[in-house]
């Protein structure tokens, strides 16, 4: 008798869904937890803060970069729109060094969200305004227009196909026994 491999994938997609899951609640408490780093050390004077600068450097290894810094915001409130200005409003609040940028920071950050994939964030427009979120799992794919009927909806692709047989799977998995 052969290989079941319809079996074998529906069990593999079910842990993948877990393991997504487990990642998306990783990754919303580490940004949250860094908030709350970088909202405690704004407290102190600046010659205080030096060495828990340093500390957090080591912690969290190289500096990141734009894109990974933008998906930081974003993940910090995934329910929420953001225009670029406010993503750019909150890299500068978080301590984001736009320094290594040529081009003025708005535009290096309209560029980066711009460049991000379907999966990572979803875009909309609020009033003429290109906005963009956290494309969690989480949370109910709604599209709808907010005081702007004549906007145009991102076109869906594969990727949500493959979230909804991820969430299915995921939602069909046996109940452990506690």
């Amino acid at each position: 008798m052969g290989i079941d491999y319809k079996a074998v994938l529906a069990q593999v997609l079910q842990e993948f869904g877990v393991i997504i899951k487990e990642r998306q609640e990783l990754d919303l408490k580490i940004a949250q937890k860094l908030q709350f780093i970088r909202a405690t050390m704004n407290q102190l004077a600046d010659h205080e803060k030096g060495e828990f600068e340093d500390w957090l450097q080591k912690l969290v290894g190289v500096s990141a970069g734009l894109s990974d810094s933008i998906r930081t915001v974003l993940r910090e409130n995934p329910r929420k729109w953001h225009t670029a200005t406010q993503v750019r409003d909150a890299l500068i609040k978080l301590g984001f060094d736009f320094g290594n940028y040529a081009s003025n920071p708005l535009a290096s950050v309209h560029s980066a969200l711009k460049r991000l994939k379907q999966d990572e964030a979803e875009t909309d427009t609020i009033d003429a305004v290109m906005v963009w979120r956290w494309n969690s799992t989480d949370q109910p794919r709604r599209r709808f227009r907010h005081r702007n009927p004549f906007a145009m909806s991102a076109p869906t692709g594969q990727s949500d196909f493959w979230r909804n047989v991820i969430n299915k799977a995921v939602e069909e998995m046996p109940k452990k026994n506690k």
